[in-house]
């Protein structure tokens, strides 16, 4: 996977993290081994951010934190990796 497939979200809120400012977020594009372990079906909000957080490679403390408006335009842009596919020819 090639940087091109990632996606950087930039904190409006930028927080600290075990002595560490986190002010951006970098997603990955998704497998479907990633979709299989994150997706339990009991609550979306809870899966979309269990996804986050294996595509971001953060601990879920990070998104425990995380301002609501932030954490939405996160949300927002794995919604938005999983609808969106490298075209084939």
């Amino acid at each position: 996977m090639t940087d091109k497939a990632a996606v950087t979200i930039t904190l409006e809120y930028p927080l600290e993290f075990a002595d560490e400012e986190i002010v951006e977020i970098k997603l990955r594009r998704a497998t479907g081994k990633d979709l299989k372990l994150s997706m339990k079906g009991a609550n979306q909000v809870q899966d979309s951010i269990a996804l986050a957080v294996r595509l971001s490679g953060q601990l879920p403390a990070v998104f425990d934190i995380m301002d609501a408006s932030d954490l939405t335009a996160v949300l927002d842009e794995v919604g938005n990796l999983l609808k969106s596919g490298q075209k084939t020819g």
